[in-house]
């Protein structure tokens, strides 16, 4: 039976909803209050996203029904089920709502037949469903699908208006979770590949190829514009590939799991559901003597770190600013893909320079 306040309901459905930082921690505490303020008997809610993984949702959350039930929307999303394909066809710039009803009035009990009788077996006759469209080409959505027992009341204009009046404010916190802050355990995933490649520039993407993060080098080294993004040549070729994988033709990887996009850089799947993967650029090798790759400024400055001086000393021998020995450094370890001061010393001592020249 509906809840006495139905406002009430889906304002802490909302509430508890907006919390979630990922459309996975999505539970049916956060759906229940809407299922009562529609008069629902069940519920089930499907996000989608352009993901590297198989055509499939990325998260499901569904409150009183049974798994059956729900595979056969798994399936039914993934084979583009004639019903699915309605709802899409149906789906305006923003959301959509309509009913079970109104999708066979319009298409056709021989063309939906199949899944209503889905439904009575399994204890749904009646749907009325909300569905989003979250990001650009189609590429991230969302559906809610609430439901009525067989023999009981289909939903009627008022809980339409209820549901259009509800969705423009559903949809914006289904946007927020979308875009919720890269999570500390995908953070740390990402430390750590960065910390086994420290002279590769590294960033992680997410499923619309935006950067969550990155290194000192990534930008540097040409995989990232000015603002921190993909640059369009490398987004234009890690699109290329994501395509390959959606359609289930899969570049081969390396033993490390990396596809490779051209001589310099490759893409790591690290989540294919959450849609996040990794971008690594390997440093261009010089095979010059270190100093050679070097100019005499800075093969000062390397020399003087592999005799073991700080930067202030470093400052003080050359008559410089230790500012502009922390530049000089900067300079020396994207030029030469080290991580810092012990790398470069120890390639300095093991590739003897000739005497370097002042400025």
């Amino acid at each position: 039976m509906p809840i006495r306040d139905p406002s009430q309901g889906i304002t802490t459905a909302l509430e508890r909803m907006s919390g979630a930082a990922s459309f996975s921690e999505l539970s049916s505490d956060c759906l229940r209050p809407m299922l009562d303020a529609f008069g629902a008997d069940s519920l089930i809610f499907l996000s989608k996203h352009h993901s590297f993984a198989e055509s499939q949702p990325s998260a499901v959350c569904y409150v009183n029904q049974t798994d059956t039930t729900v595979r056969h929307y798994l399936a039914a999303w993934q084979d583009r089920d004639p019903v699915v394909s309605h709802w899409r066809e149906r789906q305006r710039e923003h959301y959509s709502v309509f009913r079970f009803s109104d999708i066979c009035a319009e298409a056709g009990e021989r063309r939906l037949g199949g899944f209503r009788s889905f439904l009575d077996s399994s204890g749904v006759q009646h749907m009325l469903v909300m569905s989003f469209a979250m990001g650009a080409e189609g590429k991230s959505s969302a559906l809610m699908a609430l439901h009525r027992r067989p023999g009981g009341a289909d939903f009627v204009e008022a809980d339409r208006d209820m549901a259009n009046s509800v969705a423009p404010v559903l949809r914006q916190v289904l946007r927020g979770i979308a875009r919720s802050p890269l999570d500390a355990e995908s953070a740390g995933t990402f430390q750590a590949i960065v910390e086994s490649a420290s002279n590769h520039g590294m960033a992680l993407i997410d499923c619309s190829l935006s950067v969550l993060a990155s290194n000192r080098l990534a930008r540097q080294s040409g995989l990232l514009r000015g603002d921190g993004q993909l640059t369009p040549q490398t987004h234009a070729r890690v699109a290329k590939v994501v395509n390959a994988i959606e359609t289930g033709n899969a570049p081969a990887t390396d033993a490390d799991g990396y596809i490779e996009l051209d001589a310099n850089v490759s893409l790591r799947i690290v989540d294919p559901l959450n849609g996040l993967a990794v971008l690594r650029h390997a440093p261009s090798r010089d095979i010059r003597p270190v100093d050679q790759q070097l100019t005499p400024r800075q093969a000062q400055v390397s020399s003087l770190v592999a005799q073991g001086l700080r930067n202030w000393q470093i400052a003080e021998a050359l008559g410089v600013s230790e500012n502009t020995v922390v530049n000089h450094l900067s300079a020396i370890y994207d030029k030469l893909g080290l991580s810092g001061r012990t790398a470069l010393a120890l390639q300095w001592r093991g590739d003897p320079p000739k005497a370097p020249s002042s400025d």
